[in-house]
């Protein structure tokens, strides 16, 4: 890296999302696609420059002066940004079996994960090929949270895959991220300009902020029981499935109340996480789960980085006891706060506003603080959608070409928490994965609780005409 040349100003959730590298909490979220067939990683390594030259967050560094954080980007850059590894030239050259080959597949896939990723010397951002056969790849794409949030990075993955492709448009067409030639914070100008549109806007956000310092503390959530088994920080995943014929029979049950898929997935997690914590000897009172919203407005599609609020939902014991009824109250209560009680939409940004706005030197303590059980939600409940990647997975594989046969997404895991829960729909399969701390959980338990989890979603009992 050479030239540098502008800066971009990190947005307050950037920056509250920054704080906790420093807490043992690694704000980095992975992209895992799976892939059949061939890949040219020249010609990928040359997508990627492409992207990186049209979205300058991702071509940045992080620096500080005046007690801030900013991006300073980087406009000359040399070198391959993608990494590869080949594990099938490796099973060639030492003749190793197939048991071997996927013991070190899983060894390169953990380091990858778990190495960090400092961004005051490098991109917010790297990307690895990792080749298991002469037609079987992981794509893996790493980003760091306080550049970009989920949905977010899928787009800039889906630009990648769409260069390669060469079916991307025309950069002529594509606009410039204005937050390099304006001042102010983007998230907080769009919490302002809700005001006007919302009614008892501020009155919702000083009650939640109200309640969150004064009475949260004494009303905390239920903890997911932890084994504990040992004493690494290291992040690891496991995923499982709902097929076709499950997803729409989901959607049929959450319809007959009105309701979405996401209300299953919300209802079914509060009562997997009390039956969880009943086979291990814990009692549940209150269990909250962190729902993360995109709030980003059409006018910042384009721009790569934190667009995103969470809201808080709550059940208490005798909410979780009939399903339907369950179901009803997390479609109410979703609901109302996504679309009417937009104040405790817009809250976190505002807590992150200032937040941000506090001497560097008290980000951490400040940040331990809120992820204490003082304050931290039971879990963290993320759906990313539907997934695409250009036209990858739909029809036959050209020759030489590939088919992107699945996506797992590796979220960032809270010490509290100790998991994390996402879920995304690519090739009409929901995926449902599940990122974890082996320092909470061990191999067997987090597959034993996304089993339950998967069981309750599959099983969801929902009578349209009970009261």
């Amino acid at each position: 890296m050479k030239k540098r040349n502008g800066i971009i100003p990190m947005n307050c959730v950037d920056r509250a999302l920054l704080a906790y590298e420093n807490t043992n909490q690694v704000m980095i979220i992975h992209m895992i696609l799976s892939i059949e067939g061939e890949i040219d990683a020249d010609r990928l390594n040359q997508a990627l420059i492409s992207v990186l030259h049209l979205h300058p967050t991702m071509r940045t560094i992080m620096r500080s002066r005046h007690f801030r954080h900013f991006r300073q980007i980087q406009e000359d850059f040399e070198g391959k940004i993608l990494e590869v590894s080949d594990l099938a030239d490796l099973k060639s050259v030492k003749d190793l079996s197939n048991v071997e080959i996927n013991t070190g597949y899983e060894r390169c896939l953990s380091e990858w994960i778990n190495r960090p990723l400092d961004i005051e010397a490098e991109f917010p951002f790297r990307v690895l090929l990792l080749r298991k056969t002469a037609a079987e790849f992981s794509l893996i794409f790493t980003f760091h949270h306080s550049a970009v949030d989920e949905i977010r990075a899928i787009r800039f993955i889906n630009e990648v895959i769409s260069r390669y492709n060469n079916k991307a448009p025309d950069e002529s067409l594509l606009p410039e991220d204005m937050r390099i030639h304006r001042k102010g914070d983007e998230l907080v100008e769009l919490a302002r300009s809700e005001r006007p549109k919302t009614e008892h806007f501020y009155r919702e956000m000083l009650s939640h902020l109200f309640y969150f310092l004064f009475i949260a503390p004494y009303y905390r959530p239920s903890r997911i029981f932890h084994d504990k088994l040992e004493q690494s920080q290291e992040i690891r995943f496991c995923s499982g499935k709902i097929n076709p014929t499950e997803l729409e029979q989901m959607e049929s049950k959450s319809k007959s109340v009105s309701g979405t898929v996401n209300d299953i997935l919300l209802a079914a997690c509060f009562r997997t996480i009390e039956k969880w914590n009943r086979l291990h000897g814990e009692e549940s009172k209150k269990i909250s789960i962190m729902v993360p919203v995109d709030i980003g407005p059409e006018e910042l599609q384009h721009v790569f980085s934190n667009q995103l609020s969470y809201v808080s939902i709550s059940t208490v014991r005798k909410d979780r006891t009939d399903t339907t009824k369950l179901l009803r109250r997390v479609r109410t209560k979703t609901a109302y706060i996504i679309r009417k009680s937009r104040g405790k939409t817009f809250f976190s940004v505002y807590l992150a506003y200032f937040f941000s706005h506090l001497p560097l030197a008290i980000h951490k303590p400040i940040a331990q603080f809120i992820s204490l059980p003082l304050y931290a939600d039971t879990v963290a409940l993320s759906n990313v959608g539907f997934v695409r990647f250009g036209d990858d997975g739909d029809g036959e594989m050209e020759k030489g070409g590939f088919k992107i046969t699945d996506f797992t997404f590796v979220g960032p895991v809270l010490n509290i928490m100790g998991i994390f829960l996402s879920a995304g729909t690519y090739n009409n399969n929901l995926s449902i994965d599940l990122s974890y701390k082996t320092s909470c959980f061990s191999k067997e338990k987090s597959g034993e609780f996304l089993d339950l989890y998967l069981k309750e979603i599959k099983n969801y009992q929902v009578d349209p005409e009970a009261d």
